[in-house]
């Protein structure tokens, strides 16, 4: 933007340069992946995975009335 002015060119301009010059405008950027093995979850893992938080959402919904009902009184 600095070069040109601060004038960009329109996206049918960037893909005209694009489809012709096919070979050269692959672009190879490598972006790291968050894949890492042992935050991965299968089928029964992501099961236990939702069992696990509806079990922490209903131990703090509880603590929650405990809590209101002790205000309350």
């Amino acid at each position: 933007m600095y070069l040109t002015a601060k004038l960009t060119p329109s996206y049918k301009t960037i893909s005209e340069i694009r489809r012709e010059n096919l070979k050269v405008s692959i672009d190879s950027t490598k972006i790291r992946a968050n894949a890492y093995g042992k935050l991965s979850k299968d089928e029964t893992g992501l099961e236990k995975l939702i069992a696990n938080v509806k079990q922490n959402v209903a131990s703090i919904l509880e603590k929650a009335k405990t809590i209101d009902k002790q205000e309350d009184s």
